[in-house]
This record gives C-alpha cells, sequence and structure tokens, in this order.
C-alpha cells in the first residue's frame, strides 16, 4: 500500500509540475505578445522607456582633451553665408617711398587758387611723396587771365587739395593751347621721377621742348630745376639761349634720366650733368 501510495504521489507530483511549466511558458508568450502590440501602437518597450534621468550624463572632458576639442572646429566652407565678412585677414598696402611719384587724374582747374575753367586749361598731374611733407599733388596747367597765350605755371596741393605753391615759368607760354592740345606740349615724364626722386616734366618753347624739372626741399615744397650745373662742354649752346634745346633723354643703367643738349647726350654723375 505504501509503495502505490507513494507512486501515485510522485505521479500526481510530476504532473502538477508540468503544468506549472506549461502556464509558464503561456505567460510569458502572453507578454511577449502584449509589448509587442503596445509597442507597435507608439507606446515604447520596457527597454525603451528609459527616462533620461536613469541615463548616465556623458561626462565633460577636462585638461588637454578640452582644448584639442576646441580647437578643432572645422572653419566655415567658402560661400557659407554664416561666414562673417571682414575675417580674413588682408595684406596691408606698403606705405609710399619717399621720393616716389605716379601719373594721377588732372585735378579741376577751379581747384586752383586764382583760377576756374575759363581762364586755365589744367595739362597734367602727378601724385607726390614728399620726403618732409607727405603725400601732394602737382598739377601743370596753363594760365590765361592775364596773356592770351596763357602762361606755364605749377600748382602744387597738399593731402587735403588745398592749393600751397605755385611756379611760374618765365618767358614760357602754351602757345593758346588748351585741354588736349596742351596735354601733348606740357606734361611730365614718365616714369615722373628717376632715382634722384626729383620730378620731371617736359614744357613747350619757340624751338621744340625744354627740359625742366622740379626738386623737393625740407624748407617748403618744390623750386625749379637750376640747369646752371649743366658742364661747362655745353655752355655755348647753353648760354646762348637760355634752355632751348635740352631735352631729357632715357633713363641710364643707374636709374637717372640722360640729357640731350643739341645732339649731345650727359648723364647725371651725382652731382651734375657731364658729357657721356
Amino acid at each position: 500500500m505504501w509503495s502505490i501510495e507513494a507512486q501515485t504521489n510522485g505521479v500526481r507530483a510530476e504532473r502538477s509540475a508540468a503544468n506549472r511549466n506549461r502556464m509558464l511558458r503561456t505567460f510569458t508568450a502572453v507578454a511577449t505578445v502584449s509589448g509587442l502590440l503596445i509597442s507597435g501602437c507608439g507606446m515604447s518597450s520596457a527597454s525603451e522607456s528609459t527616462s533620461a534621468s536613469d541615463t548616465p550624463a556623458a561626462s565633460t572632458p577636462t585638461g588637454p582633451e578640452t582644448a584639442v576639442m576646441e580647437t578643432a572646429t572645422p572653419a566655415s566652407p567658402v560661400g557659407d553665408p554664416s561666414a562673417e565678412a571682414g575675417e580674413v585677414d588682408m595684406p596691408t598696402p606698403a606705405a609710399p617711398k619717399p621720393g616716389s611719384a605716379e601719373k594721377t587724374e588732372n585735378p579741376p582747374a577751379e581747384s586752383i587758387d586764382g583760377c576756374d575753367s575759363s581762364t586755365c586749361s589744367v595739362a597734367d598731374a602727378v601724385k607726390y611723396e614728399h620726403p618732409t611733407q607727405g603725400p601732394v599733388t602737382v598739377a601743370l596747367f596753363a594760365d590765361f587771365t592775364e596773356t592770351e597765350a596763357g602762361d606755364c605755371k605749377i600748382a602744387v596741393f597738399d593731402g587735403g587739395d588745398r592749393t600751397v605753391q605755385l611756379l611760374p615759368f618765365e618767358y614760357l607760354t602754351a602757345w593758346n593751347m588748351r585741354d588736349e592740345a596742351l596735354a601733348e606740349i606740357f606734361y611730365f615724364m614718365e616714369p615722373p621721377v628717376d632715382s634722384t626722386s626729383n620730378i620731371f616734366l617736359r614744357i613747350p618753347d619757340h624751338d621744340g621742348f625744354v627740359a625742366s624739372g622740379l626738386r623737393p626741399v625740407s624748407t617748403g615744397y618744390f623750386e625749379l630745376f637750376d640747369l646752371s650745373y649743366v658742364p661747362e662742354d655745353f655752355s655755348e649752346v647753353f648760354n646762348s639761349e637760355p634752355m632751348v634745346g635740352v631735352e631729357w633723354g632715357e633713363i641710364d643703367n643707374d636709374g637717372n634720366y640722360t640729357l640731350e643738349i643739341a645732339g649731345e647726350v650727359a648723364v647725371w654723375n651725382g652731382k651734375k650733368y657731364v658729357a657721356q
């Protein structure tokens, strides 16, 4: 009896354990299906519904790593509208060299003291970096206020376009020339200066053109060239008619204008013009 009853109790225990296992599998399957259905209806599953507060925050790097991250920001791409204008470093233009000059637009006749468009005609102009006065404008013009033929003169303007010096030429007229016609006989050489930093110009004369120029001075602005330092070799030609037949030639290998006198060539030796 005991063995039969024990055997019967053992069978019942096995069946009970089997039933519990089947119920557990069924419950697990139902739970899984329910989770899928709930997730499909727009609700997060248990693994996805973890709040941000449960997620550990990323640690902020410190030390050398921080500097690397801060300097590794890529530059704005070309054409990116977010890039601010003016951030690109532009090269600074070099300051003009003292004694340098370049051609410039002619100033209006009204800017010259005592002139207007009916009484004066501007022929040519240069910008010059004066060694002591800074940037100035030098203009060649003809003044018709006193003579019908027109007197050849030079006007100097400071950086503010104010007339600071007027230099007349003696016995030189514009031959009634104005505007473009005047510019063909009364003009600065090209280039306007040579290695001496003097300004060179050509002026009209009854026998053709005459060499002339301006020398910067420390006590003011300019003085006209005194061609009396032309060597004695040319004194006979030079003294027969002041400056007649004296013209500027080419620039030589030393960077100085040569001087042509009656078909002969003189060169600048650092102090005066001498026969080549």
